[in-house]
């Protein structure tokens, strides 16, 4: 007798056999062999996999930033006397700008250019970094080097206005990616787990995919 969690299994099983059956069927019709040996295909082929080979293994740098949040505080101002005109609030704009290399090698020369310059900024954890003025008026800060995978935040305040906006980054390497950025819930380390095996089982069937269709057409 058949347990249901086994029926199941062995019904998955003969799906995936036959799902590989049409494919073995496919590849070796007529029309299919005609297109796998065709010059222009194997050229094409070839050059997927010499680009995916590339990618590989050439370390590179993926600057990421994005705007995390914002804040308006109104603050209060204590008048010197009790007879004295009240002081309307003081508002002071604050904004948070995280920035990541998601990449495998160094970004070098990040810039960061801000609409107009912040009344007060804070780059933290501490990074070494030069600033300068553009001629239109832009204020650019420069950063030499972000090893792979750094991360650190821009912060910016700015009184009686809102913070200036960064307009555009760019590094050596091209210009930098701007990605939406919010809180998220962290998962437990056993949720991210069961998240990588999925992950590396789904890896796996798409190399054994690939490695049957390039059997076929080698003709094993």
């Amino acid at each position: 007798m058949d347990y249901p969690h086994k029926a199941g299994n062995r019904l998955r099983g003969i799906s995936v056999v036959m799902s590989f059956d049409w494919l073995n069927d496919f590849l070796n019709s007529e029309e299919a062999q005609k297109i796998l040996l065709h010059p222009q295909f194997i050229a094409f082929f070839l050059t997927i996999l010499l680009e995916i080979f590339r990618r590989a293994i050439v370390p590179k740098a993926r600057i990421i930033w994005g705007t995390s949040h914002g804040f308006n505080f109104l603050i209060p101002q204590n008048p010197a006397s009790e007879r004295a005109q009240a002081i309307p609030n003081l508002p002071v704009n604050t904004k948070s700008f995280f920035v990541r290399n998601e990449g495998r090698g160094p970004a070098k020369n990040v810039e960061f250019y801000f609409n107009y310059k912040p009344e007060h900024y804070e780059v933290w954890p501490v990074i070494q970094h030069n600033v300068e003025n553009a001629p239109d008026g832009r204020f650019v800060i420069r950063i030499p080097f972000i090893r792979q995978k750094e991360f650190f935040s821009i912060e910016a305040i700015h009184s009686n206005n809102h913070v200036p906006d960064i307009v555009n980054v760019r590094a050596e390497e091209g210009k930098c990616k701007e990605v939406n950025m919010a809180p998220v819930k962290i998962f437990p380390n056993w949720g991210n787990m069961i998240i990588l095996a999925i992950l590396i089982a789904g890896i796996f069937q798409f190399i054994s995919l690939a490695v049957y269709i390039i059997l076929k057409f080698l003709g094993f």
